[in-house]
């Protein structure tokens, strides 16, 4: 018998522009914004959105809370007190910081060499963080990945979620990856679950 626990185990905080009362695709700004936050002033209004989404989730009771940046950043996280302090980890009450590094986004001139990125999780993890790769099944996937560095959760992509239903393909693909990941002591989100058949494949 299929089984479903509707609970709330966490939120994914994102930050999104609006121009003339439009939110902008991430596609459309990701790139000037990975500029501009290199400008202090911007990137300590970044670091107050974060620290006041933090506390609020924390006040709230949530227990999980995500935040996406791009892969070539963690190791700009050089200490677990600048983590604490930029995504408001020190929130308290058993709040977790989950840290989402998008494959999609992965530059290739790192190559197979994840060491510093390795060396930077290693400074920040502790019992108030936890890494995800992001994206998981888009673009420039890598298996490699899930055996260099130390990934507690895998978010697969929602453009493979979203074929399960209609593709007997995406369903093995899907079925293998969660196989792995329980091998790999892994935990896997599907992204995009949006129907009551996709959940029920799922």
């Amino acid at each position: 018998m299929d089984t479903y626990v509707h609970e709330i185990v966490g939120y994914e905080a994102l930050i999104r522009w609006r121009v003339d009362g439009e939110t902008l695709s991430p596609a459309v700004f990701l790139d000037r914004f990975k500029e501009a936050i290199k400008d202090p002033e911007l990137y300590q209004c970044v670091v107050a959105m974060r620290r006041e989404l933090s506390q609020r989730a924390a006040r709230n009771g949530v227990g999980l809370l995500a935040y996406n940046i791009r892969l070539e950043d963690l190791p700009r996280l050089a200490t677990s007190e600048r983590f604490l302090d930029d995504f408001g980890a020190d929130a308290g009450n058993g709040l977790q910081i989950m840290i989402e590094v998008s494959e999609s986004g992965l530059p290739r001139s790192l190559g197979d060499d994840l060491s510093d990125l390795k060396s930077a999780w290693t400074r920040i993890h502790d019992e108030r963080s936890v890494l995800a790769l992001d994206d998981f099944g888009a673009l420039e996937s890598n298996l490699y990945r899930l055996r260099a560095l130390d990934i507690d959760y895998v978010k697969i992509d929602k453009a493979l979620i979203s074929t399960v239903e209609a593709d007997p393909k995406a369903q093995a693909i899907v079925r293998s990856i969660a196989t792995l990941c329980r091998d790999l002591h892994i935990a896997v989100i599907a992204e995009g679950i949006e129907r009551e058949a996709q959940a029920r494949i799922i």
